[in-house]
């Protein structure tokens, strides 16, 4: 469909720059979404990124072209924006080739975009996004690729997931399509960096919304449904007499919480995986696990609180907790005072 617009375009209007560049743009998002797609897969595919890459050059050619004819006046905002956004698709591909090369001149894609944005007028419409956009793209990238000489934390990386997701309900409202995506995305950073109490806050919201706005058959739908069940999953750390330590699904506590129903193990195929019930002391959850805190006397205003495990700290046997309630301090808790939470209620 594009290539047909750009043949339009060239019949039809032939000196409508402006208009071939919405229509190269147009052909160039469709193609960087396709080779992310498959890259991440596991499907390369190079020959088109040669097509994305001179789609990507004869964009830029255009619109230095419109500059020079321009010279007084300039290019629009509009113009500048689909500027900064060719060096975004473009990281995007480099991104999706997982090489350490590739993450290097995704990154300088990335801050090229970033640039160009905060050279705008900061209120104009899009422009904050795109800057968020962009600093989120090189966050992403650092991440994954922080062995290779990259380096951000994972809580940077949701530092500027928050960002981004406060611009875009501000700027197109909760149901815009844009913002549950990346409220999607935040949740995953969420859970990712262990604050899994308040992804499963805001999963829900982003479920009811889609389904209410998009239709329950919309693929916004579905992957946030996906994302949501996924991190419902609660998953602990059980040692067979034969396999050793593996990973279960926690089902539920029995016998006033004395023991557990675990089924796996996980990883397995569904036929192969048993579920059976073993003693509440026998697992260990995982870390991000949602729980509430009991039996604690020294603290006894942390009971019934509830919190997610943030880390290990082997030598004591004990977890760090952070609680969802501010005013509640974090504190270390061994395995014996707090519960799986597998139903958050409501805040």
């Amino acid at each position: 469909m594009a290539n047909e617009f750009i043949s339009y375009v060239n019949d039809t209007h032939p000196d409508d720059l402006g208009l071939l560049v919405a229509a190269l743009k147009l052909k160039l998002g469709a193609l960087g979404e396709y080779i992310y797609r498959q890259n991440m897969s596991g499907n390369s595919q190079g020959d088109l990124k040669v097509e994305a890459t001179d789609t990507a050059n004869k964009l830029l050619s255009l619109i230095t072209q419109m500059r020079l004819d321009n010279s007084s006046r300039g290019v629009s905002l509009r113009i500048r924006q689909i500027e900064a956004f060719v060096y975004l698709d473009l990281g995007q591909i480099c991104f999706s080739e997982k090489t350490s090369d590739s993450a290097r001149e995704a990154i300088g894609h990335f801050e090229k975009c970033r640039r160009l944005f905060k050279a705008m007028d900061k209120n104009a419409p899009g422009v904050q996004q795109g800057i968020t956009c962009a600093e989120n793209s090189v966050a992403a990238t650092m991440l994954r690729y922080q062995d290779e000489g990259c380096s951000i934390t994972l809580e940077e990386k949701l530092k500027h997931s928050r960002r981004m997701y406060k611009i875009c309900t501000g700027e197109y409202g909760h149901e815009d399509a844009e913002s549950i995506k990346v409220g999607t995305n935040l949740a995953i950073d969420l859970r990712n960096a262990k604050h899994s109490v308040e992804a499963l806050r805001l999963l829900p919201q982003l479920v009811a919304t889609s389904k209410r706005v998009h239709g329950a058959d919309h693929s916004l739908t579905k992957r946030v449904e996906s994302t949501y069940h996924q991190y419902k999953i609660r998953r602990v750390l059980f040692k067979s007499q034969r396999g050793g330590w593996k990973h279960y699904q926690a089902i539920r506590y029995e016998d006033d919480f004395e023991n557990i129903v675990i089924q796996g193990p996980l990883g397995e195929v569904k036929k192969d995986m048993v579920t059976f019930t073993v003693p509440s002391a026998a697992v260990l959850p995982s870390l991000g696990t949602p729980v509430v805190a009991h039996g604690l006397e020294p603290y006894s205003n942390h009971n019934g609180k509830i919190g997610d495990l943030r880390s290990w700290e082997k030598d004591a046997g004990s977890y760090e907790v952070v609680f969802e309630e501010k005013d509640v301090w974090p504190c270390s808790l061994k395995p014996k005072n707090f519960h799986i939470l597998f139903d958050l209620g409501d805040p």
